[in-house]
């Protein structure tokens, strides 16, 4: 117990526990045990010394601290706030003005390089309507024909199309007509 009060408590615990070969934490019970003053910070900044006129973030840099220290030091000295925006102006890497905005999102992005989320965005910060607005192309390309006497897959096979891809096609078009069940004509004559 002696040998913890001849200590240079002025010295952080780090720096006590070094010379004592034990922890940090076992330095700092004894501080506390033995009523010593509390472990100077691990970093000190004069602040007396900072330049309030400038901005958090050049203060900063002449101290070698970060931008949060000095708002917070500036709050608790009472010292005026600076506004000094020194950030560099953001140019776009897509060239947002040659954008057709009358495509959909997903096609706009294709021709730039990026997210449909970023075109989205986008658009809604130019106060443009949503991509959902714009009249949908046709959702086909190949025109579907179907004969009525044959069967589905033979339509299907007709066109060059799959059978999946034939249904699909008639539940969205129901002006097209329907293909026969099953094959009207018989081996048999069954009228005998």
């Amino acid at each position: 117990m002696e040998l913890w009060e001849t200590l240079d408590w002025g010295k952080r615990n780090e720096e006590l526990a070094e010379e004592m070969g034990c922890s940090a934490y076992t330095v700092a019970t004894w501080r506390k045990k033995l009523g010593k003053p509390k472990a100077p910070r691990k970093y000190y900044y004069d602040w007396d010394s900072a330049d309030w006129t400038k901005s958090n973030g050049e203060i900063a840099d002449q101290l070698g601290c970060s931008s949060e220290a000095v708002a917070l030091n500036r709050k608790r000295l009472g010292m005026p706030t600076v506004r000094k925006y020194s950030r560099k102006v953001r140019t776009s890497k897509y060239d947002w003005g040659s954008v057709d905005w009358s495509k959909y999102n997903s096609q706009i992005a294709k021709q730039l390089g990026c997210s449909r989320e970023l075109v989205r965005q986008r658009r809604k910060r130019a106060g443009l309507p949503s991509s959902k607005t714009i009249e949908k192309p046709p959702r086909y390309k190949k025109q579907i024909i179907i004969d009525p006497t044959k069967t589905r897959s033979e339509n299907a096979e007709a066109n060059g199309v799959s059978l999946m891809t034939l249904a699909r096609r008639m539940h969205d078009d129901p002006s097209l007509p329907k293909p026969a069940k099953f094959r009207t004509t018989d081996k048999y004559d069954w009228s005998k």
